[in-house]
């Protein structure tokens, strides 16, 4: 439930800094915050190299439910545009969500800082989908060199 009284924080992102924002606002009781974030699942970027090792990596992946503090509201949805000026979000689904103070944490992207070869030759392991290709390269270069020996 939103109370009148609390600011009202809107949250777009639901990795390290988003889920650890969320949480620690929530502890003060001090605001009505919402999180919003396509994604039903926290991925733990430290353990994805399980994958490499042919581990089933369950702790690289978190259900958001099991990380989302109660008191917070967990939109599932893509934030699409902000207006600044009506302090609102618009979301792929769910339509508009207003907000008093907006926090955006969506991450990073990947930089070579233009060092040649680096965006051609190596991979940038971010997300399990760049895990599964750097580790599907691997074993291809494999069976490349084994089938020219």
């Amino acid at each position: 439930m939103i109370n009148k009284q609390k600011k009202k924080i809107v949250i777009i992102g639901a990795g390290f800094a988003g889920i650890t924002t969320a949480a620690r606002l929530a502890q003060s009781g001090l605001f009505d915050i919402t999180l919003v974030s396509p994604q039903a699942h926290f991925e733990y970027y430290p353990g994805l190299y399980r994958i490499m090792s042919n581990h089933i990596p369950f702790e690289v992946f978190v259900p958001l439910r099991y990380l989302i503090p109660s008191s917070v509201v967990w939109i599932q949805d893509r934030a699409i545009s902000i207006d600044v000026t009506s302090q609102s979000i618009m979301t792929a689904t769910h339509g508009a969500c207003t907000y008093d103070e907006l926090i955006i944490a969506v991450g990073s992207q990947p930089n070579d800082f233009g060092i040649p070869g680096v965006s051609q030759y190596a991979h940038f392991v971010s997300s399990l989908a760049h895990m599964l290709e750097a580790k599907r390269d691997i074993a291809l270069a494999l069976q490349q060199h084994r089938d020219a020996q």
